[in-house]
């Protein structure tokens, strides 16, 4: 009897606090969660939320999800060259209309554009420059894809003289000469003559887990690539270059490494390719100094050479 008379007690209470509740959230608006940005080493990024386009706290551009955006000096005036792998490793900030572009504080809206590339999507320009993120940067703040033709975009980013498509499908890495004007902020990157990974190395050591070239620079493999076979060429050659030698087979290695082991292949340009059990091994352009590994996993297909 005392538990029917608790129960005919608690009713009403339960039932006028869930009312009050009710009428609470009538007249309340809900908080509404945090965006998810996604990160550019997936899908080109489409700036859904926030500005298209803002300046960083160290006065370069980046998107609405806080990510670093570049140039491609292989550009021309609203032309993009870069597709395909080109485009795997450097998504497009890419929006939905031209007019649903917007700037952040200290930007002309009219200085930025579109150009419609090959799958009809719209990439974002500024002063005719296509956009990119870099998919080596993992979060906001992170500026590593300054290094041979790929520049940060700045409000002083000017319009690209640029290559043809037919040119940068074909060209080598070559050095350029950065020039950030005044600005000390930024360093120019090695050119590729002085210590640059692109340059001809004859020696495979061991760092840590991972080969490195005797410069010291991390070396990665493709799995794209076939057995004794390199798939990356053209623009992939741009963000990774080839490990090369002077002659067939003349690989140097360092102990704890088999001769035997290594290899070369002969590419198109009639240049030697170091291979490690077949596996043509490259560098990434997107590493500034020994020991950075910011290839490693980058879409999924390269990866960090491991002894074995």
């Amino acid at each position: 009897m005392l538990r029917n008379r608790a129960i005919s007690i608690l009713g009403p209470l339960i039932a006028a606090t869930l009312l009050v509740g009710a009428c609470a959230g009538a007249g309340a608006s809900p908080s509404p969660a945090p965006p998810t940005a996604a990160p550019p080493t997936a899908a080109p990024a489409t700036a859904a939320a926030g500005n298209t386009v803002a300046l960083s706290s160290e006065l370069f551009f980046v998107g609405s999800d806080g990510m670093t955006l570049y140039t491609f000096d292989k550009d021309s005036a609203d032309t993009t060259n870069c597709y395909d792998q080109c485009q795997s490793t450097w998504p497009v900030l890419s929006v939905t209309a031209t007019d649903h572009i917007s700037v952040g504080d200290g930007l002309d809206v009219s200085a930025f554009s579109t150009i419609e590339r090959r799958d009809g999507s719209l990439q974002v320009t500024f002063n005719h420059a296509p956009l990119y993120f870099f998919a080596g940067d993992t979060q906001p703040g992170d500026t590593n894809g300054v290094y041979t033709n790929w520049r940060l975009a700045t409000p002083d980013t000017a319009p690209p003289a640029g290559a043809s498509p037919e040119a940068s499908a074909t060209s080598s890495p070559t050095s350029a000469a950065y020039d950030y004007g005044n600005d000390d902020k930024y360093t120019p990157p090695p050119s590729a003559e002085s210590s640059s990974p692109a340059a001809v190395a004859e020696t495979v050591t061991i760092a840590g887990d991972h080969l490195v070239g005797e410069t010291g620079f991390a070396l990665y493999t493709f799995d794209n690539d076939t057995p004794g076979t390199s798939n990356c060429s053209g623009g992939c050659l741009d963000n990774w270059p080839a490990l090369l030698v002077s002659a067939a087979n003349e690989v140097h290695v360092g102990d704890a490494l088999d001769d035997e082991d290594f290899a070369t292949i002969t590419r198109d340009d009639g240049t030697f390719h170091a291979t490690y059990h077949d596996a043509p091994l490259y560098y990434f352009a997107g590493d500034s100094a020994p020991p950075d590994t910011n290839g490693d996993g980058v879409n999924d297909v390269w990866h960090l050479a491991l002894p074995h």
